[in-house]
């Protein structure tokens, strides 16, 4: 073997072979005994662990979504394990651990722990949609309110951390369901603290602003101005858009009417 190494003299083909009797080319073929064509569709299951009772989940997806779900190592949020039932109701923690008999597990895992974030700007279940986004790049939008993961509670926390493709299906959510009953107070409420969304809010409320001055909401607002500090300069901005500025009418003929 050391006359064919790369550090000796005379290594290589050459040195076993004739290039002289090597004809000008040279094919190389592979012949194969039985050859089909077609997709084959191969299913391989996620790794077990045989001492787990339940079984893992063959969706890739479903099976990161559940470690959000498991005690060892779900995040705590406002005191709260960020973890659900199994009909999606998120649970205090006690019941959360006397339901999963998981008291030592928690244990560990609050053993384990070296730093601790406390966030009091955002509803736990906000928080936890947020990470369950970043899991499986899937979101789900509520309308209620008391629910804390309307397309406004994730745009406002996709907002704050820098989370882009979360944001923009928020918004997309939010302007898919805006109407004239609502429009106003989502404006001078909130729209105006994020400039993407007082943008196409503004267009909105100018486009049908004729209705949206009669609604409940706008006269809310009317009524309780104190809470809505930015009125004034929002309505002059409608009003802008509504009324550009023209040369002042003063009755009298112009040059060109004159002669």
């Amino acid at each position: 073997m050391n006359s064919f190494s790369a550090k000796l003299s005379g290594w290589g083909w050459e040195a076993f072979f004739n290039k002289a009797n090597l004809p000008e080319h040279v094919l190389f073929g592979v012949e194969f005994d039985r050859a089909e064509m077609g997709m084959v569709s191969q299913k391989w299951p996620l790794p077990s662990n045989p001492q787990l009772p339940d079984l893992i989940p063959q969706d890739l997806v479903k099976a990161w979504e559940g470690q959000l779900n498991n005690p060892a190592t779900s995040d705590i949020f406002q005191g709260k394990w960020l973890e659900s039932d199994s009909n999606g109701k998120s649970e205090p923690p006690q019941q959360a651990r006397e339901r999963r008999n998981s008291n030592n597990n928690v244990n560990n895992h609050l053993a384990r722990c070296n730093h601790v974030i406390e966030v009091t700007d955002f509803h736990y279940q906000t928080f936890l949609e947020m990470l369950r986004f970043l899991y499986t790049n899937k979101v789900t939008f509520k309308k209620e309110e008391q629910l804390n993961i309307t397309a406004l509670d994730l745009f406002r926390i996709a907002d704050k951390y820098l989370i882009d493709d979360l944001r923009l299906q928020a918004k997309n959510e939010i302007f898919n369901y805006l109407t004239v009953n609502d429009a106003a107070e989502f404006l001078f409420g909130t729209a105006w603290k994020y400039p993407e969304l007082k943008e196409h809010a503004m267009k909105y409320v100018v486009l049908n602003f004729v209705h949206i001055r009669q609604t409940t909401g706008f006269k809310n607002i009317l009524s309780d101005l104190a809470n809505h500090p930015q009125y004034a300069e929002i309505l002059n901005e409608i009003l802008a858009e509504l009324f550009p500025v023209t040369p002042v009418n003063t009755g009298k003929p112009t040059k060109e009417e004159a002669s």
